[in-house]
C-alpha cells in the first residue's frame, strides 16, 4: 500500500508543479496560477492513468502524458468534463450537509460522497482506457 501511496503523491506534485512555481513567482491571485491550476487538473488523471497502466513513475513523464492527452483529445476532455461536474456536484453536496447539525452526519455523508465520486471517475478513466489503449499506444 505505501507504494502506491508514494505514487499518487509524485503525480500530484508533477500535475502541480507550475501551479506552485505560478504561485511563488507571481502569486495566489495571477492569471498563470490559475493556468497552472487547470493544467495540473487537465494533467493528472492522465499522469495517473499511465502511472497505473505501466505500473512505474515514468507514465506521469510529460513527454508521454502531453502526447497522450492530444492524441485522445475529444473522449479526454468529456471524461475531464465529467470529472468536474462530479467536483462541483460533491462541493455543492458538502455545502448542504454542512448545514447539519451533527458533525458525525456531515463527516459520514462527505466521505462517502467523496469516495462514490472518486469511484465514479476511476470508473469513467478505466472505461477511457479500454476505447483509447490503441491511440494511447502504451503498452
Amino acid at each position: 500500500m505505501i507504494t502506491p501511496l508514494i505514487q499518487v503523491i509524485a503525480v500530484l506534485i508533477v500535475s502541480n508543479l507550475l501551479w506552485a512555481l505560478a504561485i511563488w513567482q507571481f502569486g495566489e491571485d495571477s492569471p498563470l496560477a490559475w493556468v497552472g491550476q487547470g493544467f495540473g487538473m487537465f494533467y493528472f488523471p492522465m499522469a495517473l492513468l499511465g502511472v497505473v497502466i505501466l505500473g512505474n513513475l515514468s507514465g506521469a513523464n510529460p513527454m508521454r502524458v502531453i502526447p497522450s492527452i492530444v492524441r485522445t483529445l475529444p473522449s479526454y476532455a468529456l471524461v475531464g468534463a465529467v470529472a468536474v461536474a462530479l467536483s462541483f456536484a460533491l462541493s455543492w453536496m458538502s455545502e448542504r450537509l454542512s448545514e447539519s447539525d451533527s458533525i458525525i452526519v456531515i463527516m459520514g455523508a462527505t466521505t462517502a460522497l467523496t469516495l462514490y465520486f472518486v469511484t465514479v471517475h476511476a470508473r469513467l478513466l478505466g472505461l477511457f482506457y479500454r476505447q483509447e489503449s490503441e491511440k494511447l499506444d502504451w503498452l
